[in-house]
């Protein structure tokens, strides 16, 4: 079912792409059920060459008889094509917003009879791994709450909140991760590249790394000042783990990419660099 209903999306920006790819590797998309509404036609062109999605610019052609809508565009813009789509949208359809800061409330003033998610999503949902989180409005609908369990399951793990509230913390949890990680193996990794290491090797090793020590956390029910403690206990590795940070500029690397600005563009190409 998934793969088989019309789905449009509203934007045509990094994130637009990151749902694509996701889209694409979980459950396929075609012209012919998936639309994107773009800014120009000249990104309607790339969409098309790069998604297979049908394309169009134009707001007022482009409604299809879609059973959800995914709004990815800045708030100002969010307002002007929800005002000019709310009365052309089909009565069961399913309105999904990653509109930043645009709440609930506002949204269903615009779809006052339709069932409306509001979702914070993690960029990396293009691997199908990350995990996101949302808040169901106040109107539901078998078939719209079947699409969206669809819709959802496809884009990775799923953390469902009961307040507006709580999908912000969640949020910010989820999307702070998403930056400490990206940036911890990127400097991870460039640090393994100037030692010497080939950047497919240096990837390899990181991972590794990444993964058996995910594992040790989640696997371990005491992450307490003891634990801590018994870490520290093993002063020889640590200082040796510290010279070759400093050695490596490891640390200089991770602390100065905190100075620059990060968008989702950046761990959008940086996962195609993997």
């Amino acid at each position: 079912m998934a793969a088989n209903f019309i789905k449009g999306i509203i934007g045509d920006g990094y994130l637009t792409e990151i749902i694509l790819t996701a889209f694409t590797r979980q459950i396929g998309i075609s012209p012919n059920d998936t639309y994107v509404l773009a800014s120009t036609s000249g990104r309607c062109q790339e969409l098309l060459e790069q998604f297979n999605v049908h394309a169009v610019q134009n707001s007022m052609v482009f409604v299809p008889p879609a059973k959800m809508i995914i709004l990815a565009v800045e708030p100002n813009d969010a307002r002007e094509i929800m005002r000019q789509i709310s009365r052309k949208v089909s009565d069961d359809v399913l309105i999904i917003s990653v509109v930043q800061g645009l709440k609930l409330r506002e949204i269903e003033g615009y779809f006052p009879d339709k069932m409306v998610i509001r979702m914070i999503v993690n960029p990396w949902i293009i691997s199908g791994h990350g995990v996101s989180t949302y808040i169901v409005g106040k109107n539901h609908s078998e078939e719209s709450g079947n699409i969206a369990r669809a819709l959802l399951t496809s884009l990775g793990e799923m953390v469902e909140v009961s307040s507006e509230d709580e999908l912000e913390i969640v949020g910010e949890l989820i999307l702070s991760e998403t930056v400490y990680t990206f940036l911890t193996v990127k400097a991870l990794m460039d640090s393994g590249k100037t030692a010497g290491l080939s950047l497919e090797k240096s990837r390899e090793i990181v991972m590794k790394i990444l993964a058996s020590s995910t594992k040790a956390i989640a696997g371990s029910d005491d992450l307490t000042d003891s634990v801590i403690q018994h870490s520290y206990s093993q002063s020889d590795y640590i200082n040796k783990g510290k010279e070759l940070l400093d050695k490596y500029n490891i640390m200089t690397n991770f602390q100065k990419s905190f100075e620059e600005p990060l968008e989702a563009k950046d761990i959008y190409k940086f996962r195609y660099r993997w």
